[in-house]
């Protein structure tokens, strides 16, 4: 059985999710509609960013990590404007995650219909 997981925009990546240093640092802001989706999911995205810092992982890299390990899943499609970029995205191929983070990642995103967030793609959709 073959499935299609699509993470948009780096919401569970970093790249939207980024904490105000990060973001700052990066010049990069997030356009008004998805400012304020973030800013209604503040509480989840820094718990996940604290997990990840407990992890001694950039938020980025644990996302493509989870995305690997689920099955069905052949290959994420990453967009790296740089070298940097790819260097990171390349660094989740050497993560391994024990037991007890998929399961926090789901309590923190639950999938589809656990949620009442609807079916796939409408779900994932911001």
């Amino acid at each position: 059985m073959s499935r299609t997981v699509v993470v948009i925009g780096g919401g569970h990546g970093g790249s939207a999710a980024c904490s105000a240093a990060s973001c700052a640092s990066s010049g990069r802001a997030a356009p008004p509609a998805a400012a304020a989706v973030l800013a209604g999911r503040r509480e989840i995205i820094e718990a996940y960013e604290e997990l990840c810092a407990d992890l001694g992982e950039d938020p980025a890299d644990v996302g493509l990590a989870w995305l690997l390990a689920q099955q069905g899943v052949t290959g994420p499609i990453i967009g790296p404007r740089t070298i940097e970029q790819l260097d990171g995205s390349l660094r989740a191929l050497r993560i391994t995650l024990d037991d007890s983070t998929p399961a926090r990642l789901e309590e923190l995103f639950p999938p589809p219909g656990l949620s009442g967030a609807g079916h796939a793609p409408e779900a994932y959709a911001w």
